[in-house]
């Protein structure tokens, strides 16, 4: 992301590797996903859930129904680099996610 040219858009990976029933929550993942559906809709390019679980599916379904047929389809559900590459460029995306960018190109949500 070139900072200096400023933001209109952005893709937030959330990544839930090793994510389990007992650290996830369905009411702040729900308020989560309307929170930038009501207020930034315009800002969420894509929504990236890399490696979520098996369970996450079931929570999913839960949630889907309250999203806008746009909020869904600015979701994305992704194993392996090569899925990210749907909405990301490898190029840009960092090496921690397998891409070929610099792990300082992402930006941790702490340092917005």
């Amino acid at each position: 992301m070139d900072r200096s040219q400023g933001v209109t858009q952005a893709t937030v990976i959330l990544d839930l590797e090793n994510v389990g029933w007992k650290s996830l929550d369905v009411e702040a993942l729900k308020n989560i996903m309307l929170f930038f559906q009501n207020f930034f809709p315009e800002r969420v390019s894509t929504a990236v859930f890399w490696k979520a679980p098996g369970v996450f599916n079931a929570l999913w379904r839960v949630v889907k129904p309250f999203l806008s047929d746009m909020t869904k389809s600015k979701i994305l559900f992704a194993r392996k680099p090569e899925d990210l590459n749907k909405k990301v460029e490898l190029k840009y995306l960092p090496a921690c996610l397998g891409g070929q960018a610099k792990d300082s190109a992402m930006i941790p949500i702490d340092q917005l």
